[in-house]
């Protein structure tokens, strides 16, 4: 309790401070490339709107305007950064291992992102994440390219299409992990099992996307799946997802949207040992707008082969999982979300996983937003060593800000 109090005081007080700042229309990449606002492509940075959602899906074109686009040889280069600071205070009570506590003031990583045109029909988008060494003051963080693709659309044929070529989300995440508003992870997207792939893994090799006359979204992707398999292998996963659209939305500010995708693909143990097995994921999800209120859920099963099931090669590895989540705007440039996850492991290894997450966020000018969440996950330690289960805690206070 006393935790929470301190929490609502420290919110209180910065969302009186953060209130004096006058409103400005800054805004990073295309809105300066076009002169935009961030609500233009954004209900609240960083989760598109359904403007944004269609900007993305024709390959960061203006729809019906492709011909009039300017390039990056025209303009210059559109560059953004986000990262966030604030307050943590996170704790993880981790049976038999060494119990890690964070309580101070930090830097939470650093996106450093670029999009924009090649050409009317080829677009690009890129993001970096430098190498952050760390200390209590700064969040370590491994650097990688996270994402770097271009993207050919053609709006002129009988159906209209795009075809996404090198490192990006795969359409199989139907709520973008990139993009969400919260500190708390998706349990489900995480989960890789014993030696499969995680969902929010961003994946390497190709997708083709088109949109029908019916507003059936189809998309079909195929990737490297698990990064730790032998370079020698060919791209091991392949997808397939289709969406539907109900109402004049997308499903993310108005209307609804129903989809559900299948992932198959083929992995090793881990070290690249033994033959290539069969994985398997499946989903449905749903994203539905209640006024005020955007509710989305997704839930996702998947099956391993024994031969990948480290626990008991004698089985098929099975678990499912899925998350429900609601976003809320308030007045005054507020907004609430909390989200419900959990993952059920087999019982041979006995770790399901339930976590929830609750926060608001308050935007003073368009590309800040004053962020307070309160996080808790609980992980079974399993019933074979008697040992309690892993339980984790987390609340944070912190301005998160792209330019």
């Amino acid at each position: 309790m006393k935790g929470a109090r301190c929490l609502a005081y420290v919110f209180t007080l910065a969302v009186v401070l953060m209130g004096l700042v006058d409103r400005a229309g800054a805004v990073p990449v295309f809105a300066r490339k076009y002169g935009f606002r961030c609500t233009m492509c954004h209900v609240q940075f960083p989760k598109l709107n359904d403007f944004g959602q269609a900007f993305r899906d024709n390959g960061y074109r203006i729809m019906g305007k492709e011909a009039q686009e300017k390039n990056v040889f025209e303009t210059p280069t559109p560059l953004a950064l986000r990262t966030s600071a604030g307050y943590n205070n996170a704790s993880i009570d981790n049976p038999g291992g060494e119990r890690a506590d964070v309580r101070a003031f930090q830097l939470n990583g650093l996106d450093v992102l670029s999009a924009g045109l090649f050409s009317d029909r080829i677009g690009y988008f890129m993001v970096y994440t430098p190498e952050i060494k760390g200390s209590r003051s700064v969040v370590a963080q491994d650097g990688t390219l996270e994402m770097a693709n271009v993207v050919y659309g053609v709006r002129s044929a009988p159906v209209p299409f795009t075809v996404r070529l090198g490192r990006f989300e795969p359409a199989y995440v139907a709520f973008s992990v990139k993009r969400t508003l919260t500190v708390g992870p998706y349990d489900v997207y995480d989960f890789a099992g014993p030696e499969g792939f995680a969902m929010s893994d961003t994946q390497t090799g190709i997708e083709l996307a088109t949109v029908l006359r019916n507003r059936v979204k189809l998309a079909a992707g195929w990737v490297n799946g698990n990064e730790t398999q032998p370079a020698s292998d060919s791209p091991s996963a392949f997808y397939l997802r289709a969406s539907k659209t109900l109402g004049r939305g997308e499903g993310q500010v108005v209307g609804h949207r129903l989809g559900a995708f299948a992932c198959f693909g083929r992995n090793r143990l881990a070290g690249g040992t033994g033959n290539r097995e069969n994985i398997r994921r499946l989903g449905v999800d749903a994203s539905l707008s209640l006024g005020q209120t955007n509710v989305m859920a997704q839930y996702v099963t998947g099956r391993d082969d024994a031969a990948l099931n480290t626990f008991d090669p004698t089985r098929d590895y099975d678990f499912s999982g899925g998350f429900l989540e609601a976003n809320h705007s308030f007045p005054h440039d507020v907004l609430g979300f909390a989200r419900w996850g959990w993952v059920n492991t087999p019982d041979e290894q006995n770790q399901d996983t339930k976590g929830w997450t609750l926060g608001l966020r308050y935007y003073p000018e368009m590309n800040v937003a004053m962020h307070v969440e309160y996080f808790k996950r609980k992980i079974d330690h399993g019933a074979a060593d008697g040992m309690s289960d892993l339980d984790e805690k987390m609340w944070t206070v912190r301005a998160d800000f792209s330019f």
